[in-house]
């Protein structure tokens, strides 16, 4: 299996990065200096020894501050869930997962060592690397819940079964499905399923679904050459006018100007 970590890169100089997005999960660990950060519709101010969470699903925009900015920066596979080198997905739920009043930027100080082990072992060659890549950002991610237990629930039992069904719609979003299918599926009534993940996610379970298919849609506009109407069909849509209109709600573009933008950047 290939590690959760895609990229790790060290990175220094100012700069301003508009409103944009990666299909992946990203940490960035702030070494020096000091940044604005948006994510969505939450601002930030964050100082050295921050670590920033950014989920796959979350357009964000930075504004260095200062030529002492300098930063580590972390790409994570999207598809998170099921990765046997974690005992637990409560762990990497961190990077997707946004309840009530989640803050995006948390601060880490001392962890500059364990991100430079990460960046070197990721420029490496052993055929073991893959293994200790995601053992080191178990590392991290238990540094972070240490330092701010709030992010770990004491109900884990229940993280778990919104943990399957999240897993089941980043793996069948294409499918048509409602919430009772689900709750049929995982042998929950609809109140309390629907209750369940908003509580631990902050999305409704529709909601979840409709962010899967967003994010498959900006990859297939990005990464291929597929017609839109192919794209709307394999993502689950039901028809050109709601992809049209929930695509530019989520990106404030349409699906054409997406594509135009990030092909281009490319």
């Amino acid at each position: 299996m290939e590690p959760l970590i895609i990229s790790a890169k060290y990175m220094e100089g100012t700069g301003h990065f508009s409103n944009h997005y990666h299909d992946c999960n990203e940490l960035i660990y702030i070494v020096g200096g000091r940044a604005s950060i948006t994510v969505g519709e939450s601002h930030y101010e964050a100082l050295a020894g921050s670590l920033v969470l950014i989920s796959r699903f979350e357009h964000h925009a930075v504004e260095a501050d200062g030529e002492d900015y300098c930063r580590y920066t972390l790409r994570l596979r999207p598809d998170i869930h099921g990765y046997g080198a974690f005992p637990g997905g409560e762990l990497l739920s961190l990077l997707i997962n946004r309840p009530g009043n989640f803050c995006h930027v948390h601060s880490l100080p001392g962890c500059d060592h364990l991100l430079a082990r990460i960046v070197a072992e990721s420029q490496g060659d052993d055929p073991m690397k893959g293994n200790m890549l995601d053992l080191l950002l178990m590392e991290l991610l238990v540094l972070l819940c240490r330092a701010h237990p709030q992010l770990i629930r004491p109900d884990s039992g229940n993280v778990d079964i919104v943990l399957q069904v999240q897993q089941y719609l980043e793996e069948n979003y294409s499918r048509r499905t409602c919430l009772e299918d689900l709750a049929r599926r995982f042998h929950l009534s609809s109140s309390y399923l629907s209750h369940l993940f908003k509580d631990v996610t902050g999305h409704s379970v529709m909601g979840y679904l409709k962010a899967c298919r967003i994010a498959a849609a900006k990859r297939l506009l990005a990464q291929t050459q597929l017609s839109i109407s192919q794209i709307l069909e394999d993502c689950g849509f039901a028809d050109s006018s709601n992809f049209s209109r929930t695509f530019r709600q989520d990106t404030g573009l349409s699906p054409s100007a997406f594509r135009m933008k990030y092909q281009k950047n490319q």
